[in-house]
């Protein structure tokens, strides 16, 4: 007995070493953290409680991949990492270490790096502003860097110090849509009263898109559906109250949370709306919730949206949030991220996927804003 004791401990401690030291592995369960101070959490949602952190360039095991987010383990117990952070360690290449090599300078925040030379490639890691890649080679407007662990990757160059070098510069990876013009300065003295929203300018961002489909139902529809359906319905019901409005996407396409925020600040925006809704590992979590992050003012309209939702709706009310989303800590402007209930859940779903659960959250939203700018 005490041999087989003896044995099964030494296993044990084989499986922690290679699971916290990096004990190579197949390449396709090999993770390389894309970002610093990443957080190890419980499970598989960005409300989950964080049980630890790690560094960019730290490497992960993971055993399973669900919702976007990447199950591996952390002191010995199931943990969860969001996959987007994740750069997968199965494209090295052999880089002679070279003291002369060009470098490139990434000069944006939240940059996508690519496994090809092309949007239509998938996503493969990111990049901050700051950040240095040694260069290899170009195609295009598209550059071929390595990292400091040798793995290969691309970068639009108009995303860094090198755009001027290139023959054709594209103006953004996502630009500012030209078919909304932008809305003309506010006069709130000359809004007319049938119209309680006129002089308002409302910036809707449906989340994700394109490249980036976000959850998946149990129904297996992408989060990035019912988001865009949902915020067409928004956009609809504010112009009819006299609200400019301007979507940051209105088609399947992939737009970066830099250039949502960039979209935001390129308006006089009023309000800036970011809508999603989530996912869990467990049917029993559901309802709706509101998050803003640090101002009094998305605080407030932060509890005066969740309080219509959770009326129009009649979804559990899962009250407001304080949370570091991109979007809202980055955005100058007054700006809000709805949750609309959770894609996982049978009970919200059933409600969710009705033809007239966009329509309640049109009428949720509007009647919030012109609450609380009255």
């Amino acid at each position: 007995m005490g041999k087989s004791i003896k044995f099964s401990l030494s296993i044990l401690a084989i499986i922690f070493f290679s699971l916290f030291f990096h004990t190579p592995v197949t390449a396709e369960q090999l993770y390389v953290v894309g970002t610093d101070n990443l957080n190890i959490r419980s499970s598989p949602a960005h409300t989950a409680p964080v049980v630890g952190q790690l560094a960019k360039g730290d490497q992960l095991v993971a055993f399973g991949e669900k919702f976007g987010w990447i199950q591996t383990y952390y002191k010995g117990k199931e943990a969860w990492v969001a996959s987007q952070y994740l750069i997968t360690n199965n494209h090295k290449t052999n880089i002679q270490t070279n003291q002369a090599a060009e470098k490139i300078t990434v000069t944006a925040q939240s940059v996508r790096l690519r496994t090809g030379p092309g949007l239509n490639y998938t996503i493969s890691g990111y990049a901050n502003y700051g950040d240095q890649f040694e260069l290899m080679s170009r195609s295009g407007d598209w550059l071929n860097i390595a990292n400091h662990r040798g793995q290969s990757m691309w970068v639009a160059s108009w995303l860094t110090d090198q755009s001027a070098q290139t023959k054709t510069v594209s103006t953004a990876e996502n630009p500012i849509p030209t078919s909304q013009p932008k809305p003309t300065a506010k006069n709130h003295q000359q809004r007319n009263s049938n119209l309680p929203l006129a002089g308002l300018n409302i910036v809707l961002d449906a989340g994700h898109g394109g490249i980036d489909p976000g959850s998946v139902s149990l129904t297996g529809k992408f989060e990035k559906e019912y988001t865009l359906t949902t915020t067409l319905a928004v956009a609809e019901e504010l112009r009819r109250h006299g609200a400019n409005v301007v979507l940051t996407r209105s088609g399947d396409t992939t737009v970066s949370l830099d250039r949502r925020v960039q979209i935001s600040h390129a308006y006089s925006t009023d309000a800036f709306i970011s809508l999603h809704y989530d996912a869990f590992t467990s049917n029993n979590i559901h309802g709706v919730s509101t998050h803003f992050y640090g101002s009094r003012g998305s605080l407030n309209l932060a509890q005066t949206i969740q309080n219509e939702l959770h009326k129009q709706t009649g979804l559990n009310n899962r009250g407001i949030m304080n949370s570091p989303y991109y979007v809202l800590r980055n955005n100058k402007q007054l700006a809000i991220l709805v949750e609309l209930g959770f894609l996982t859940s049978n009970n919200d779903l059933v409600k969710i996927e009705q033809n007239n659960h966009s329509n309640q959250v049109a009428t949720a939203i509007t009647r919030a804003l012109i609450n609380y700018f009255q």
